[in-house]
C-alpha cells in the first residue's frame, strides 16, 4: 500500500527510537484489542506513535490509532495529558475539528482512535505555495475563516493554546480545501467563562500571545492572536517579531484593509484585539468572494436582507395608513376652508381700504427719500475729490521711496566692498594662527611623549608596590591572573558566588584597578565639539553568550586583556547635532525632538562617515565582546542585576514601562556595577562586528569580527523589546545602511 502523510497528529513526523519500536511490536497484520488490524506506522512524535488501522467491527473502515509510547507507562503527567486530549476532542462536534472516536487500553498501553485524513498540514501547504509565489489573499481568508469557525465551536468549551500551522490540516476537497483543527493536548477547559492559569508557558514560542509571556494569563483571545500570526506568515513568509512591517509594505498588491486587520489581530493589549472568533471571521469574510463565503455568513446576509425588506414593507404600510387618515382630514379641512374663505373675503375688503390709506403715506415717504438721495450724491462727488488727492500723495511718496532705496543700495555696496577687504585680512591672520597652532601641537606632542614615559615609570613602580587584595584574599588569589594582570570571571569559585557578591566584588575590582594604574573610574573626554563622560572597564576573562537562542551559542571564553573607556550613556540628540549639524530623527513618526534623549534614525555607515570621522581615531564602536563584557560588569546571570526579571523596570525602559513611542532621556534608570547606564532597553546599540549567525568562528580576543557581510551586530534591546530580549547575551542584526527609531550607539575609547 502507498505511503501517505498522516494528518491526525500535530507534531512533525520523526522516526521512533529502535527500542520504542521493538517494544510496541505493532507490525502489519497485528490485531490490537481484538478489533483493529495494523496496516502501517504513519507517524510519531515525542509522546506517541500513530498507526493506520482497519476497524474489523465497522466494515474494515480506515481510521488512525494513536498509542502512548511505552517509556511513558510510569509518567502520570503524560498519561493525564494523553487522556485529556481525548476528553476534550470528543466534546467538540464541528466539521473543521478533527473527530476523536474512542479511548482504550491494550497491554497497559493507552490508545485512542480518530478520524483518518489524507493530505498535508498548513505549514507544508504554505511552503509548497510560497515556492510558486505569493498566496492570494482570498485563498488565505477562505482557509482561516474555516479555522475560526472551528475555534468558535471549540471556544464554547475550551481554549486550544497551541494554534499553529502544524496543527491545521488541509485536505483538497474540490473546489475548496477541507480544514481540520487538531491536537487539544495542552488546551484549557472553560468554567463559568473563567479560564485556568498555568505556572509555565505552554504552546509554540512564535505563536503565543504577549500576555502569556508576561503573566501566563489565558483566554480565547490568545487563539485569535495565533490566527493573526498565521495570517501574517501566509501573507509575507515572515514572522511578526518585534517591530514588524505591515503586509502592504511587503506586498503592495494587498488592499489597505488587510493592514487594519493585522494591526487589530496582533495588538499587544488583548482588549484591542478581536474579542471572539465570530468577530474575527466576519472581518476576514470581506476578503472572500461572495460565492465562496461560509454558509453562516451567507445565511446572515440573507437574514439581514430579509429584515431590511420586511422593514421597508412595514414602513410602506404605515405610510398608506397615514395617507388614508390624512385624506379624511383633508375633506374636513376643505369644508372648514370654504367657510374660512368667505370670512377672509370680508376681511380683505376691509384691508383694501386700509391699504389705500397706507399707499398715500408711502408716496409721501418716497418724496422724502428722493430728497435725501440727492444729498448723498453730492457727498459722493466730494469723496471722489478726496480720493484723487490721496492718490496724488501716494505717487509722490513712492517716488521719494525709490530715491531713498537707491541711496541705501549704494551704501550697502560700499559696506560689502569694505567687508571683502576685512575678510581678506582675516584670512591672512587665520593662516598665521593655523601655522602657530601647528607649532604648538608639535611641542605638545613632545610633552605628551615625556608624560607617557613618566607614566610608564610610575606604572612600573606601582606594580612593585601593589596594595592588598580588594576583597576576599582566597577568592582573589584564585581569580587574579598576576602574569597577565587581568581577572578571571570564568573561575568556578567566582561562578559559585551569589549575584550580590559578584556585583560588589566586581565594583571593588574596578576601583582597585583604577587606583593601581593611576586612572579615575569616571573621566570626561573631549571628542570634537562635545564632552563625553566615560567609565573605566578593567580587563578580564568572561563567558560570552547564552542558551536562549541559537545565535547566542556556544557559550565560550573571551579574553579582554586591555582596559578601555566606555561611554556612560548612549550618544544623545544634542551630542550628535553638535558634531554633525544634522537631525535625522526630525519629522519622523517616532522621532520626537528632545536633546537629552538617545539619538536615533542613524545607520552604522552614517555614524562612521559623519561622527567618528570628526571626533578622532581614538574613538570607535565597541566590539560585541567588549559590549557584553562591559554590560555584564562581572555578573554571570541573564541580567546584570541577577535572574529576577521583575526588577527590569528599575534598570531599563522596555515595552511594559515605556512612557512614549520614542527614545527616552538617558541616565534615568539604575546603572550596572561599573557605572554604565541604559546598557539594556531605551535603544539598541550598534557594535563594530560583522554579523555571524553563531559564535563558532568568532574572535576570542575581544576584537570585532571582520567579513564581507554588509550586516552589522546590535545589542541591548530597546523601549519596544520584551523582557527576554533585554538580557546581557541577547543579540540581533541590521544592514549597515538601515536606521530605526529605536537604534542608537555609544562609543569606546582605547587606552594605550
Amino acid at each position: 500500500m502507498p505511503k501517505v502523510k498522516d494528518l491526525s497528529i500535530l507534531m512533525t513526523r520523526k522516526d521512533l527510537a529502535n527500542e520504542d519500536l521493538s517494544q510496541l511490536k505493532f507490525s502489519p497484520g497485528f490485531i490490537i484489542a481484538d478489533r483493529y488490524e495494523c496496516i502501517e506506522l504513519i507517524g510519531a512524535g515525542g509522546m506517541g506513535a500513530v498507526y493506520l488501522v482497519k476497524d474489523h467491527i465497522l466494515d474494515n473502515e480506515l481510521i488512525a490509532l494513536k498509542v502512548l509510547l511505552p517509556k511513558f507507562l510510569g509518567d502520570e503527567e503524560a498519561k493525564k495529558r494523553f487522556r485529556k486530549e481525548v476528553a476534550i476532542s470528543r466534546k467538540i462536534f464541528h466539521q473543521n475539528v478533527l473527530r476523536t472516536y474512542d479511548l482504550g487500553t491494550f497491554e497497559s498501553l493507552d490508545f485512542f482512535t480518530m478520524e483518518y485524513v489524507q493530505g498535508q498540514n498548513l505549514r507544508e501547504w504554505m511552503k509548497e505555495q510560497h515556492t510558486k509565489g505569493d498566496i492570494p489573499l482570498e485563498q488565505i481568508a477562505d482557509i482561516l475563516v474555516n479555522v475560526l469557525e472551528g475555534l468558535e465551536c471549540a471556544h464554547k468549551l475550551t481554549v486550544h493554546c497551541d494554534i499553529k500551522p502544524d496543527n491545521i490540516l488541509l485536505c483538497k476537497s474540490a473546489p475548496y480545501y477541507q480544514v481540520k483543527i487538531c491536537d487539544f493536548g495542552i488546551s484549557r477547559i472553560q468554567n463559568n467563562t473563567q479560564l485556568t492559569y498555568t505556572s509555565r508557558i505552554m504552546g509554540t514560542y512564535n505563536y503565543i500571545a504577549p500576555e502569556i509571556q508576561e503573566n501566563g494569563k489565558i483566554d480565547r483571545r490568545i487563539d485569535l492572536y495565533s490566527v493573526g500570526v498565521i495570517c501574517y506568515e501566509m501573507l509575507t513568509e515572515k514572522m511578526p517579531i518585534g517591530r514588524f512591517s505591515l503586509p502592504r509594505e511587503l506586498r503592495p498588491d494587498l488592499p489597505e484593509a488587510i493592514d487594519t486587520f493585522i494591526e487589530k489581530a496582533l495588538a499587544y493589549e488583548p482588549e484591542n484585539r478581536f474579542q471572539n472568533a465570530e468577530e474575527m471571521s466576519e472581518a476576514l469574510q470581506d476578503f472572500v468572494s461572495p460565492n465562496k463565503r461560509s454558509a453562516k455568513r451567507m445565511k446572515k446576509d440573507a437574514q439581514r436582507q430579509q429584515q431590511e425588506q420586511e422593514k421597508e414593507l412595514t414602513e410602506l404600510k404605515e405610510k398608506l395608513d397615514s395617507r388614508g387618515k390624512k385624506l379624511s382630514e383633508l375633506v374636513v379641512r376643505q369644508q372648514n376652508l370654504q367657510e374660512l374663505l368667505e370670512q377672509r373675503e370680508q376681511e380683505l375688503a376691509q384691508k383694501q381700504t386700509q391699504l389705500e390709506q397706507k399707499v398715500a403715506i408711502i408716496e409721501k415717504q418716497k418724496k422724502d427719500l428722493e430728497r435725501k438721495n440727492k444729498q448723498v450724491q453730492e457727498k459722493q462727488i466730494a469723496l471722489e475729490d478726496v480720493e484723487k488727492e490721496l492718490k496724488h500723495r501716494k505717487q509722490q511718496m513712492e517716488k521719494n521711496f525709490r530715491a531713498k532705496e537707491q541711496d541705501f543700495r549704494k551704501k550697502l555696496e560700499a559696506q560689502r566692498v569694505q567687508f571683502e577687504k576685512e575678510k581678506s585680512a582675516f584670512e591672512r591672520h587665520r593662516q598665521q594662527v593655523i601655522e602657530e597652532t601647528d607649532k604648538i601641537a608639535l611641542h605638545k606632542k613632545k610633552e605628551v611623549s615625556l608624560f607617557e614615559t613618566a607614566k610608564l615609570s610610575f606604572k612600573s613602580i606601582a606594580t612593585k608596590r601593589r596594595t592588598k587584595a580588594p576583597f576576599a584574599t582566597t577568592l582573589w588569589n584564585e581569580c587574579w591572573q598576576e602574569q597577565h594582570e587581568y581577572f578571571n570571571f570564568t573561575h568556578s569559585s567566582w561562578k559559585s558566588l551569589a549575584v550580590a557578591k559578584q556585583k560588589r566584588y566586581a565594583q571593588q575590582y574596578q576601583r582597585w584597578y583604577a587606583q593601581q594604574h593611576g586612572y579615575a573610574t569616571e573621566q570626561i573626554f573631549v571628542a570634537g565639539e562635545i564632552r563625553v563622560a566615560m567609565m573605566l572597564v578593567p580587563p578580564g576573562i568572561f563567558f560570552m553568550g547564552g542558551e536562549e537562542h541559537d545565535n547566542e551559542k556556544p557559550t565560550h571564553k573571551v579574553t579582554i586583556d586591555r582596559p578601555f573607556w566606555m561611554a556612560k550613556y548612549p550618544i544623545t540628540q544634542h551630542q550628535w547635532y553638535s558634531v554633525t549639524g544634522n537631525k535625522p530623527w526630525q519629522g519622523k513618526k517616532y522621532g520626537e525632538e528632545f536633546p537629552g534623549s538617545a539619538a536615533s534614525y542613524i545607520s552604522w555607515k552614517k555614524i562612521q562617515e559623519e561622527f567618528f570621522a570628526v571626533i578622532g581615531k581614538e574613538f570607535r564602536f565597541p566590539s560585541e565582546a567588549q559590549w557584553e563584557y562591559a554590560c555584564r560588569a562581572g555578573t554571570t546571570t541573564n541580567y546584570y542585576w541577577g535572574e529576577d526579571k521583575s526588577k527590569i523596570g528599575e534598570y531599563a525602559w522596555y515595552s511594559a514601562n515605556k512612557k512614549k513611542n520614542t527614545p527616552h532621556l538617558v541616565g534615568q534608570k539604575k546603572p550596572n556595577m561599573w557605572g554604565l547606564s541604559d546598557m539594556i532597553g531605551n535603544v539598541w546599540e550598534w557594535c563594530g562586528d560583522c554579523w555571524s549567525e553563531n559564535y563558532h568562528k568568532t574572535p576570542v580576543d575581544g576584537s570585532s569580527l571582520k567579513t564581507e557581510s554588509s550586516t552589522r551586530s546590535r545589542r541591548g534591546g530597546s523601549y519596544w523589546s520584551f523582557a527576554q530580549d533585554c538580557r546581557s547575551a541577547c543579540r540581533t542584526s541590521n544592514r549597515a545602511d538601515n536606521c530605526w527609531d529605536d537604534l542608537g550607539f555609544r562609543i569606546l575609547r582605547k587606552i594605550k
